[in-house]
């Protein structure tokens, strides 16, 4: 006799009811990922999740170009471009030559074996400019001057906290602006000028034209570029070494050549910006 009132489930091919079958067992878990990047510490990454360049490795041969990004037509009959259109993501592309120097190119390869190919990002600043050719100092390069003395005040002078020392943003821009301003300098001077480079938030960005302050210190910049992320009012402007995330542009980059007139090799590298 038939329990009406256990599971019972009709068995295929039989005629007869049954127990029901269990259900299957849930597939197993995936492994864990595995952290990258690897063996890294503090010291070697920057606040924005890059690799830090090895100290002291300077190339023998660098190229950055500002890659702008367009799309145009072309007349298959007169090949007259027409319609050129902005399409954005501009980028910098960065060819480096390392050569004549083994113990300097084998710390460069030290570097890509922790890269693993365009998968790690590394933080590249141009070898040629690392200041602005204007006056304008690093804002962490600024002197800042303490009362040491036990000076005091009776007429109710105070100093209130600094939130940040030297240039910064002044108000808040969106994605892809292309001017902003920037407050912290001298009145009414020219510090940086066109063809000066500089970082916000971890991207470098050069000057299309002169920045001038006005009376109140505050100058409109002309960047190359729109803006790769919004920038908020008070972020810090930094004008020594400003660097950008590279990537390898591909996994054959590394190898290393030798010609028969010399006992060192050369390392030729070509990164791109990672966007």
């Amino acid at each position: 006799m038939i329990d009406l009132v256990a599971p019972v489930a009709w068995i295929p091919n039989t005629g007869v009811f049954g127990e029901p079958e269990p259900p299957p067992e849930p597939p197993p878990a995936p492994p864990p990922p595995v952290p990258w990047p690897v063996l890294a510490s503090s010291a070697d990454i920057d606040e924005w999740g890059a690799w830090k360049w090895p100290k002291g490795v300077c190339p023998q041969s660098a190229t950055l170009l500002a890659q702008s990004f367009t799309l145009s037509s072309e007349s298959p009959m007169t090949r007259k471009r027409r319609h050129v259109v902005m399409a954005g993501g501009d980028r910098w592309v960065y060819d480096l030559e390392f050569r004549n120097n083994r113990k300097l190119i084998q710390r460069v390869e030290a570097l890509l074996a922790r890269l693993k190919g365009p998968l790690g990002k590394v933080a590249l600043w141009d070898f040629e400019r690392p200041r602005p050719l204007g006056q304008a100092l690093d804002w962490r390069s600024i002197p800042i001057t303490y009362f040491t003395d036990g000076t005091t005040f009776t007429d109710g002078t105070g100093f209130g906290p600094s939130t940040t020392v030297g240039y910064h943003v002044y108000y808040d821009w969106p994605l892809g602006a292309e001017e902003i301003k920037i407050v912290g300098f001298p009145q009414n001077t020219t510090q940086l000028i066109g063809g000066d480079q500089i970082g916000i938030n971890g991207r470098l960005y050069r000057l299309a034209r002169d920045a001038t302050s006005d009376g109140y210190g505050i100058a409109r910049v002309y960047l190359h570029r729109g803006l790769i992320g919004a920038v908020s009012h008070d972020t810090p402007i930094v004008t020594t070494r400003p660097t950008s995330p590279f990537e390898l542009v591909d996994d054959d980059q590394g190898a290393r050549s030798r010609s028969a007139s010399s006992a060192v090799p050369t390392l030729t590298l070509r990164f791109i910006e990672a966007l």
